[in-house]
């Protein structure tokens, strides 16, 4: 019978990215010998699968790969060199967190073509997992970080060197099991056959270090807090000197000067003598496997690791190992002989002496580590590397063969305060049904996006945008836009990679006033102006554009970039089209109207809390008293309780404090104090209580804003609640049966009048939600949803 890899993997259709072991900054740690190794028995064991070995041409060629050298597989950045018929089938970035390596030398064009997938070896998430000790002190290490942690989400497969790792994957990064290869860990024969024997390890140590007494305990490894090597030291303090005079501590570690000495001083303090504390610093690798054979322990205290290579490399030497029960380290060990809490001493101290002491222990241990380490071998991990490439070819193929597109929504995203949040939220629900959808978020400080409909739909950052265009290899890409501040970063990766453009808004000088803001330049906005109209506006004009009697007369609609970047343009009204076909520079995008979808109403829950002996009037997403006409609508509300005096006037949403102050002062002077009430911003639930408690909503509207859709709106027409709108805008293109328009100018009596009418007769209501029900039905999410798919050709 043909094995499957036969079939599936074609010669030279996989190439390795092993710049890991270029890293002039951490070419001796452990990542870099593993990437080494990792290539060398990918080599040997793939039957010519590995066409491409890349590395950075500016860089040696490093020693662990020199025996490729002949081979025909090492070739330098593909992104310089790969002609256009060279392309792999999967592109395998064999250590994605190599940060001194730029994103476009460590994932290349070549990389990101058409059908080309990629997989990412994954180690750990430590800085993830302990994000106060290593991103949170440093903000730019963490986008840089973060950006990378973005490609491994996005790969087709990701390659975990412990089942631990593999964990922390899913756990912390949200990737599907399926998508998860572990490898595990090997050591190569060739590291123990350095020294052949005790006696030759004795006279080498004799040699290159004279002061390490026999039988010494030993420590190989890095220098970080979660290393535990304080904790290494209070340990051995804590054995009797007797034990300590007998048992040297070796500890084998690059450090600088002033780390040697602090780590001294620190021994001192703690009671060792200084005969009993050797600090090699960094060894050969021949003078390492000395001290790995002639050590009497090998002690590996760390807090935490993605596999612990040093463990392995020990037991490959027959060293006994004593070693923490942490993390992926007891995957190594096989049991939970000889192990301790690593952030308790005293268990630690007690776990060395009870080894240290007892002669059939130690030589147990030595057993078990000539056993473990026949187990983790590079054959091994390259046999289940290569089933993983199986695994990510052949899931490929079926998800291509399913014909579902891929389409990235870049967006604010709840629970960020946002109307455009809640709206995008709904679209993608429906959207997930009919074509792959990842959404693209800013992050807000302090904020969690809303997962709810993972794993259907990706979640992603805007720092791992970068990787995502090219890796998931998207259809479309969907740039979600209004003129708030959880806009700017949105606005900033459309200049940087054009696609299709919702626009919730298209007075969009708001929007600039934000990115003026970041960019700590009070001319900033003022030549963006002039760049967008000339001299049509005059400079008097520019210094105060946010002046209302300035923007709205002299159309400032800053739309040009946006138009100019698009590829097409979708908007919720034939108003907000003509504003933008005015405000057209010379290249625009199409654009095409899409209606604002209806939410499905949740069942009317009672809630005595919004219960009214008198009617219930509404009015919700307060921005200020001018633009929401809130004047007129206390006027009119105060003739309406003249003749119900048991109504209740409800305004739902953040009203800023002057404007709370003016809201206040106006019902004083009306009289109606004890008929309004100011609710604030309300959640889900008190959200829809109250619209199923209404009577009637007020939703007015001045020009100035636009007039853009009003998700408030289209939720009372969901609750079947009826609402009077300015007549402007989208407002003013809702059927009249549908909402009840009222002209901007209207006067108090106007209001009044349509107020009274809406709430006491009987027929006219019963005939809006009528009217309601149907216009629902015909906008609703999932319908609107097949408009998109179709609009964005997906």
């Amino acid at each position: 019978m043909v094995e499957p890899r036969a079939l599936m993997i074609k010669p030279g259709s996989v190439w390795l990215d092993a710049q890991g072991t270029q890293n002039p900054l951490y070419g001796e740690r452990g990542i870099a010998r593993y990437v080494g190794a990792h290539t060398r028995g990918l080599v040997d064991a793939g039957n010519g699968t590995v066409g491409a070995v890349c590395l950075d041409p500016e860089l040696p060629l490093p020693e662990s790969l020199a025996p490729l050298e002949a081979s025909g597989v090492l070739r330098w950045r593909p992104g310089q060199t790969a002609r256009i018929d060279e392309t792999p089938r999967l592109y395998h970035v064999m250590s994605p967190v190599e940060l001194p390596i730029t994103e476009n030398r460590i994932w290349p064009p070549v990389a990101r073509r058409a059908g080309v997938r990629t997989a990412v070896t994954l180690y750990d998430l430590i800085p993830l997992v302990f994000r106060d000790k290593y991103l949170d002190p440093a903000p730019a290490v963490a986008a840089q970080y973060m950006a990378r942690v973005g490609l491994i989400r996005a790969a087709d497969h990701v390659f975990t060197i412990s089942q631990w790792t593999a964990k922390d994957a899913i756990d912390h990064l949200g990737i599907p099991e399926e998508r998860i290869t572990v490898i595990d860990c090997g050591v190569s024969p060739a590291l123990p056959a350095l020294v052949s024997d005790p006696d030759e390890a004795a006279e080498i140590l004799r040699e290159a270090h004279p002061r390490i007494r026999e039988g010494f305990l030993l420590y190989v490894g890095g220098d970080e807090w979660r290393k535990n090597l304080d904790g290494l030291l209070r340990a051995y303090a804590r054995l009797s000197d007797a034990l300590r005079a007998e048992r040297q501590l070796v500890i084998v570690c690059s450090m600088r000067p002033h780390r040697i000495a602090e780590l001294t001083a620190r021994a001192r303090s703690l009671g060792i003598d200084s005969g009993d504390l050797v600090l090699t610093g960094h060894v050969p690798d021949r003078e390492l496997v000395a001290l790995y054979r002639r050590c009497g322990l090998f002690v590996f205290p760390s807090l935490y690791e993605g596999a612990g290579l040093p463990v392995l490399e020990a037991m490959s030497c027959d060293a006994p190992v004593a070693a923490s029960r942490a993390a992926s380290i007891p995957e190594i060990l096989g049991d939970d002989e000889a192990t301790f809490d690593p952030r308790d001493e005293a268990d630690i101290a007690r776990c060395l002496e009870q080894s240290l002491s007892n002669p059939s222990l130690l030589e147990s241990l030595r057993e078990r580590s000539r056993i473990r380490a026949g187990i983790f071998t590079w054959e091994r991990v390259a046999e289940r590397t290569l089933a993983g490439y199986e695994k990510a070819l052949a899931r490929e193929s079926r998800r291509r063969s399913g014909g579902r597109k891929r389409l990235a929504v870049v967006t604010p995203w709840p629970p960020q305060p946002s109307g455009v949040a809640d709206h995008s939220y709904s679209l993608v629900k429906e959207l997930s049904r009919l074509v792959e959808v990842d959404v693209i978020s800013p992050r807000e400080p302090g904020i969690e996006f809303d997962r709810s409909l993972e794993p259907d739909v990706g979640m992603w950052n805007e720092i791992e945008e970068a990787w995502l265009p090219g890796v998931r290899g998207y259809d479309r890409l969907l740039y979600v836009l209004g003129s708030s501040r959880f806009h700017t970063e949105i606005f900033r990766l459309l200049m940087n990679r054009p696609g299709a453009v919702l626009l919730h808004d298209v007075r969009m000088l708001g929007l600039y006033s934000h990115l003026s803001w970041d960019e700590q330049d009070p001319q900033w906005l003022r030549s963006k102006i002039v760049e967008m109209y000339g001299e049509r506006i005059p400079p008097r004009e520019r210094k105060r554009a946010f002046d209302e009697d300035v923007f709205v007369p002299y159309r400032i609609y800053m739309t040009h970039e946006i138009q100019a970047n698009a590829e097409t343009i979708l908007m919720h009204s034939r108003f907000q089209q003509g504003v933008l076909r005015e405000d057209a520079p010379a290249v625009a995008a199409p654009s095409a109207v899409v209606p604002h979808g209806i939410r499905e109403a949740p069942p009317a829950a009672r809630s005595e809390r919004f219960r009214r002996t008198g009617p219930l009037v509404v009015s919700y997403g307060i921005v200020s008293t001018r633009i929401k006409r809130l004047d007129l609508v206390l006027e009119a509300f105060a003739a309406v309780c003249a003749a119900q005096p048991d109504a209740m006037l409800l305004i739902v949403g953040e009203v800023p404090p002057a404007d709370r102050r003016a809201i206040r002062r106006i019902a004083s002077r009306l009289g109606i104090n004890e008929g309004v009430e100011l609710f604030g911003r309300a959640d889900r639930r008190s959200y829809w209580e109250i619209l199923g408690a209404a009577d009637l909503a007020v939703q007015l509207r001045t020009g100035v804003q636009g007039g853009e859709a009003s998700g408030a709106v289209c939720d009372c027409i969901a609750a079947r609640v009826p609402t009077i709108v300015s007549d402007i805008g989208w407002f003013s293109e809702l059927p009249d049966d549908v909402v009840s328009p009222v002209p901007e100018d209207c006067s108090a009596e106007q209001l009044v009048a349509e107020m009274s009418s809406l709430l006491t007769d009987r027929g006219r209501r019963d005939a809006v939600r009528f009217a309601q029900d149907r216009y629902a039905e015909e906008t609703s999410y999932p319908r609107v949803a097949e408009l998109y798919a179709e609009l964005l050709e997906l």
